[in-house]
Formats: C-alpha cells, sequence, structure tokens
C-alpha cells in the first residue's frame, strides 16, 4: 500500500532483509520505503548472523538500513550456555567490517553489568563487554568471571578473563602459583589451617600449606569445582597439585605437595598428600608421604638404620610398601614425572628401593603414604596408623612399625616436631626439634653416645640435647591421651598392645560429642 501524503509505501510479507552477512527479520514482515527509497528504521526486529550459519541472534532490534553493506542501532543479544539457559545481553553498536580476506562480516559489542552477570556457563557468572564477528562462533569476552555457586563471593575476587569462547563449550579458566596466586590455597593463619575459596588473604608463599595450580573448572552433576592441570586431569602425568571443592556439602579435597614447615638448614621436611575435610571443621584427614632430613652425622643415621634392620629382621614386620601405584603418585609431587616414569620403568620385574627413585629419599626417615589427621583444637598432623619406614638414610627398612609423629604450629612461621619411632620392644628412638635443638634419646646406646658427640661440632650439625626417659613417657602418653583418648601409661617394654591396628584406631575427634 502507499501512504501517497506522507510519501512513503507499506511493503507487506517481506521475511527478511540480508545486509552483508546479516539477516534482518522485519517485525510482522512488513517494510516502509519513502520516496528515496530508503527503508525506514525498523523496531522490533530480529537479526541473525550469519547467514550461513545463523550464528548468532538479536531480538527488539532497533535498526536503520544505510545500504545494502551498512546498518546501524542496538539489539538484545541471546546468549545460550551449555544447560540451554538463554541470557539477554544488550549490543549497543552494529558496524560491518572486513576479514583478513577482504570479506565483509557484522561486528558488535555489547556489556554485561556487574549488577547484572550471566551464567556464562555452569558454575561461573560473567560481567564485563563481548565483542563477536558474524562469520565466528566464537565471541571475545573481555571482563571478569565468578563463581556462580560459591555464596556471598566478593566481586573483589573475580577472575579476569579477556578470551575467545564458544557458548556452551566447556569452560575452563588458568589458574597459576606462578604470579603469587593464592586464592583458591590452604593456607596457615596464626597456628591453624584455612580455607575459604577464592577468598584466601594470605599473600606470603611460607604462609600457604598447599596451592592448586593448573585449570579451574566446574562439574553441574558433582556440583565440584576442579582446579588441576590439563596434564594430569588426561593422565599423562602423575605429579599435580589438585584441589576439589563442593560448595553444597562445603567439603574440599586436595593432592600434591603441602608445606608442613618452614625447612631450616638443620630440620627440613618435604611432603606429598592426598587429604579431605569438612570446611566447618577442618578436620583433615590424609595420606601423606613425608620425607625428614636432619642435619646429623652420617655416622649416626647408619648406625640406627643398621639397628632398625637389625631388630626387624629378628623379629619381623609388615612391609611399608610394595611399590603401589599411590605411592609412586605421591612421590611424583616431590621428585617430578620423569623419575618417577624412569623408576617405574626399574620395577617392573623386581623390587627396588625407593632410594633409587631420586637422591632426596636419601634423607633420615621416609615415611611413604602414612596416615596423618590434622587438629585444629591441638593445631597439629598426627599419625592414626602404624608408621610406614621406607629407609634410614641410604639403608632400606621397609617395614611397618610402631611410632607417634605430630608437626605441631606454634605460629604462623613456628614448629615443634616430635617423633617417636619403635620398631621392637628393644630399640625405639626418640627425635623432637623446636626451630633451635634436636632433643633425642635412644635405647641404642650407640645412638646417644654420638649425638652427646655432637654438642661439641660447633654449628656443623643440629645442636643436641639428650633427653631421658621421662621425656619421652611424657611425650608418648601425652600423645595417646589427647589424640586417642587411651589413658594407660606406655610401657617401653610392652608396647605391642597399646598401638591399635589401622582397621580398629579410633581417634578422639575435635567435634566428638561422646556418644
Amino acid at each position: 500500500s502507499v501512504d501517497i501524503k506522507n510519501k512513503l509505501l507499506l511493503s507487506l510479507g517481506v521475511p527478511d532483509i540480508q545486509i552483508a552477512d546479516a539477516y534482518i527479520i522485519p517485525n510482522n514482515e512488513e517494510l516502509y520505503i519513502n520516496e528515496n527509497f530508503e527503508i525506514q528504521p525498523l523496531s522490533n526486529s530480529i537479526l541473525i548472523l550469519d547467514t550461513i550459519s545463523e550464528f548468532h541472534r538479536f531480538i527488539d532490534l532497533e535498526v536503520s538500513v544505510l545500504s545494502k553493506n551498512k546498518f546501524e542501532g542496538q539489539g538484545v543479544y541471546e546468549y545460550v550456555n551449555f544447560d540451554l539457559d538463554t541470557f539477554n545481553i544488550p549490543f549497543s553498536q552494529f558496524e560491518i567490517t572486513s576479514n583478513n580476506n577482504g570479506e565483509l562480516t557484522s561486528f558488535s559489542t555489547g556489556e554485561v553489568s556487574e549488577l547484572n552477570p550471566i551464567l556464562m556457563e555452569p558454575g561461573f557468572n560473567f560481567y564485563g563487554s563481548i565483542e563477536l564477528l558474524g562469520n565466528s562462533e566464537q565471541l571475545l569476552f573481555n571482563g571478569n568471571i565468578i563463581p556462580s555457586e560459591v555464596k556471598g563471593f566478593s566481586q573483589s575476587n573475580a577472575i579476569p578473563f579477556n578470551e575467545y569462547f564458544v557458548p556452551g563449550d566447556e569452560l575452563v579458566l588458568a589458574i597459576s602459583d606462578g604470579d603469587g596466586f593464592y586464592n583458591a590455597a590452604i593456607s596457615k593463619e596464626e597456628e591453624s589451617l584455612f580455607f575459604d575459596f577464592f577468598n584466601n588473604p594470605v599473600k606470603k608463599e611460607s604462609l600457604i600449606f598447599f596451592n592448586p595450580e593448573g585449570l579451574l573448572s566446574y562439574d553441574p552433576f558433582t556440583k565440584e569445582y576442579l582446579i588441576e592441570t590439563k596434564e594430569k586431569r588426561d593422565q599423562d602425568v602423575y605429579n599435580g597439585n589438585s584441589l576439589l571443592y563442593n560448595p553444597v556439602q562445603n567439603t574440599v579435597a586436595f593432592e600434591g605437595g603441602v608445606n608442613l614447615m618452614n625447612n631450616d638448614n638443620n630440620f627440613k621436611i618435604f611432603s606429598s598428600m592426598s587429604g579431605k575435610a569438612t570446611i566447618d571443621s577442618m578436620n583433615i584427614e590424609s595420606d601423606a608421604f613425608m620425607i625428614i632430613d636432619i642435619n646429623l652425622k652420617k655416622s649416626i643415621v647408619d648406625e640406627l638404620g643398621f639397628a632398625f634392620n637389625d631388630i626387624i629382621e629378628t623379629y619381623g614386620a609388615p612391609i611399608a610398601h610394595d611399590n603401589e601405584q599411590d605411592i609412586l603418585v605421591r612421590l611424583s609431587d616431590l621428585i617430578g614425572n620423569d623419575k618417577i616414569i624412569a623408576y617405574e620403568n626399574m620395577i617392573l620385574s623386581e623390587y627396588k628401593s625407593l632410594i633409587e627413585a631420586d637422591a632426596i629419599i636419601n634423607s633420615t626417615f621416609v615415611f611413604p603414604n602414612t596416615k596423618f589427621t590434622w587438629s585444629p583444637s591441638e593445631s597439629s598432623w598426627y599419625n592414626t596408623s602404624s608408621v610406614n619406614l621406607s629407609n634410614i638414610g641410604n639403608r632400606d627398612v621397609n617395614a611397618s612399625i610402631d611410632g607417634f609423629v605430630e608437626i605441631k604450629n606454634i605460629d604462623e612461621y613456628n614448629s615443634l616436631v616430635t617423633l617417636f619411632l619403635q620398631p621392637a620392644p628393644e630399640l625405639w628412638v626418640f627425635l623432637s626439634y623446636d626451630g633451635k635443638k634436636l632433643t633425642t634419646l635412644s635405647s641404642n646406646e650407640r645412638y646417644n653416645s654420638e649425638m652427646s658427640e655432637i654438642t661439641s661440632t660447633r654449628d656443623k650439625f643440629v645442636s643436641i640435647r639428650i633427653a631421658d626417659e621421662t621425656n619421652v613417657l611424657d611425650y608418648i602418653n601425652d600423645f595417646r591421651l589427647k589424640y586417642f583418648g587411651i589413658k594407660e601409661p606406655y610401657d617401653l617394654m610392652s608396647p605391642s598392645d597399646t598401638f591399635l591396628e589401622d582397621e580398629i584406631f579410633k581417634t578422639v575427634s575435635d567435634d566428638d560429642d561422646g556418644f
């Protein structure tokens, strides 16, 4: 029909208009054309980009067609995520640009408000700017991402994101500790351990107990966030610090290298753990691979290793390990994947001591995959099973023995490490390091004698103080009482019935209600 007064031609039944690589679908399939054959601005229209693949769709379009290759206006972009949820995003700029091949394609930008973020993909909200090209399925996101399932998440901890992404794909975010990023770490707070997903206030590496690295992803079926390297996720390597966080159950699980204490020249602990905890209590249960290296005369370590081996050959003991995969996984975090693969090839046909895996294993004590629990009330790690002892120095022991090991945080920077090991009634050793001196005693008199001689070697070895049996028994009895509720005094000469078997070994939990 013709509007003579206003010099307009109404064209009906127009399904679409093609402008460059775009389809514009007029509202009610109606177009008004003026006397200069110009199309009047369109309202409430639909825009499809591009004409071949139809990657992008806009609604409520207000658009002016300027030529066969140019239009301008604004509209609402329909963003469809993996769950087929649709979010409407205002886009205010349209233009035609040329790609690298000289082909014309539509370009548009939009903005997502911080106050009203979109669910970019399950588990992740986004706010910031979005750019798109009509002939590409990818969108360029430039803004910030926040975990959508974490209640009370602070916008100040949002994750910067400036990458291309195809809606509906799995979203993974690179999280690294290379630039001092500790927001998802388990850290020390005074003498306690602390975890708050992406809200960790600690910035000092020395106060980090465990820091995950790799890619952050979300599983909508298990409702868990995972931080893990791509290589470990694809099972190409054993090693890597991984963290699994469930905001619904408020639990955290982790595996990888951990920082149990601030090492010094006289006393070092290298450890890898696989652990889990309820965040409210932070009562962590773990399997730990622990290397303790003390600055002692080699002859002392040799004497102790010989004595342990000799008594175990006499009395016997269960083996500590059989080179099972769990051992290799934990050790890989300490010596690297390449060395573990080399060691794994060595043990294909026969048993080889862990000492052959790497020089670091040639340390004072090596405890492979012993169960340890973190006690929030005592601010300490303590073993909840027999102590698996791989070796003492360069002497392979491979025995599961009685023992009580405690690593107690005094404050954020200082620890008290104490251990008592007893492979048989006739042989035991006690050591306790407070950051300055090593207090020690053994049933082996040659050990005690050589330890006494260290006191005259100024600063060459760790400072020594010889304990007495009262110190030893006080530690053991206190350990058994506060962690296991055992009041019966410990008898050094009759210890066999005082350390319960693993399957009936019950600890006194921090939140034990007494029932």
